[in-house]
């Protein structure tokens, strides 16, 4: 039953018109928050290795995950909420004798795999085609490169991207089961993603200890996670860490902190949905 409903959920997402139509739109913003970076990688030569390990940090984060790619993940979680409660899709499949967390969970898996397949691709292909216009790394050869970019990519996509994502996954599904409708899990979502965007480039600096609680265990990138993560294995990361005074605990923590809420979301999206009937 499991297995139904994620083939079942993955096929509602790429035959509907509007899911691809968001794609584009992310592949647009991503490409636009990325231009700047590839015009000036032209004729600059090889990159050094602190500007390599940004983009690290600076691509897969800064560029995708701030905004663009939390968005649309709230829009295909919404495509499959008006698809539940407009087509009554639950009621149909209940009706074969589905089990409520079958079906929850068959939908968040499938959710989570089209966004985490999305955002692993986004953040590969653009750093990729800027370490390409600048000629590569310094002091790697192109294998090496491959090899460090493969494992540091993929470890900032699995512990910090897929999780924040999956966040957002499971609140917003909440939201449209409590309301029984997509357009509330729209607005409320979505207008916490602007909100968490200005306190980025507005509160990110402030001392206060609220300030500071809220950017190292409830933002949607813990600040001490994202910073561990991108950092990790380089001569930069004490640093970093000693900028903020954040410790491995508030590592640990920034991650509890996004399965946790990934976690209620899912938990409240299958005690709603248990109530259905038929």
């Amino acid at each position: 039953m499991f297995a139904s409903t994620y083939k079942n959920t993955i096929k509602t997402l790429l035959r509907t018109p509007t899911f691809w139509m968001m794609l584009a739109v992310l592949f647009f913003i991503v490409f636009a928050n990325n231009i700047d970076g590839l015009r000036s990688a032209i004729g600059k030569g090889t990159i050094a290795d602190y500007s390599y390990h940004n983009l690290i940090n600076n691509i897969p984060v800064s560029t995708i995950m701030v905004y663009p790619m939390p968005l649309f993940a709230i829009v295909s979680v919404v495509l499959l909420l008006n698809r539940d409660y407009g087509d009554m899709v639950y009621e149909i499949e209940k009706a074969y004798n589905i089990k409520p967390r079958c079906y929850v969970w068959g939908r968040m898996a499938a959710l989570l795999t089209v966004n985490a397949i999305i955002v692993i691709f986004l953040s590969f292909f653009f750093l990729h085609a800027r370490i390409t216009v600048h000629g590569g790394v310094d002091g790697m050869s192109t294998m090496a490169y491959l090899c460090d970019s493969f494992v540091r990519l993929m470890r900032v996509n699995i512990f910090l991207c897929i999780p924040s994502l999956a966040m957002f996954i499971g609140l917003t599904y909440a939201v449209g089961a409590i309301f029984k409708n997509g357009f509330p899990a729209l607005v409320a979502s979505s207008v916490y993603v602007i909100v968490f965007y200005i306190t980025q480039f507005t509160l990110h600096m402030k001392w206060q200890e609220g300030y500071q609680i809220y950017f190292r265990y409830f933002n949607p990138l813990p600040r001490a996670l994202r910073n561990y993560l991108t950092n990790v294995d380089t001569d930069f990361l004490e640093l970093m860490m000693k900028r903020y005074n954040d410790t491995f605990t508030d590592v640990i923590l920034g991650f509890v902190s996004l399965t946790f809420f990934a976690g209620l979301g899912i938990l409240i999206s299958y005690l709603r949905i248990r109530k259905r009937t038929i």
